[in-house]
Order: structure tokens, then C-alpha cells, then sequence
């Protein structure tokens, strides 16, 4: 009994809260803020531009990474396949 009460007590604690509105002042002045900090459309394409240009790069050197590490792995293969042996006796 003492948990319902608990729960209903914290359910109604909020009761009668009343949403917080900004004075027409200050509302008006945070628009104005947001307003002029737009983005111009020159560094809008700039920014788009650096961005595919690093993922362009990042997808490059990634598919150069994996041709070298199959080829090392290759490599590798044909050492064993040479002599059937995984450990080089004495």
C-alpha cells in the first residue's frame, strides 16, 4: 500500500506546473540571433565539398589497405602451400 501511495503522490507532484514562456523581448532577440547566424550558401558548398572530398579520400586509402593486406595474406598462403609446413623445424 505504502508503494501505491508513493506513486501516486510523485505522479501528482507535478500537477499544477505551468510551461515557462519568454518575455516578447527576449524571444524576439533569440530569433534575431538565429537569423543572422545562417549559413551562407558559398560556405554551405564549401563545407558539402570538404566532406566528400574526406570521404573520398578515407574510402581510397581503406580499399588500398585491404589490397596490400590480401597480398601479404597471399603471400603467406603460397609459404605454407610450398613445403605443407605451418612451423619451420629446426
Amino acid at each position: 500500500m505504502e508503494k501505491e501511495e508513493f506513486i501516486t503522490k510523485i505522479i501528482n507532484s507535478v500537477d499544477g506546473i505551468v510551461k515557462a514562456t519568454p518575455k516578447d523581448i527576449i524571444f524576439e532577440k533569440i530569433e534575431q540571433r538565429i537569423l543572422d547566424s545562417e549559413i551562407s550558401k558559398g560556405k554551405f558548398w564549401l563545407i558539402a565539398a570538404s566532406i566528400v572530398l574526406i570521404i573520398s579520400l578515407n574510402i581510397l586509402f581503406l580499399t588500398e589497405k585491404i589490397d596490400s593486406n590480401d597480398s601479404n595474406l597471399a603471400s603467406f598462403e603460397f609459404s605454407i602451400h610450398k613445403d605443407n609446413q605451418l612451423y619451420k623445424l629446426p
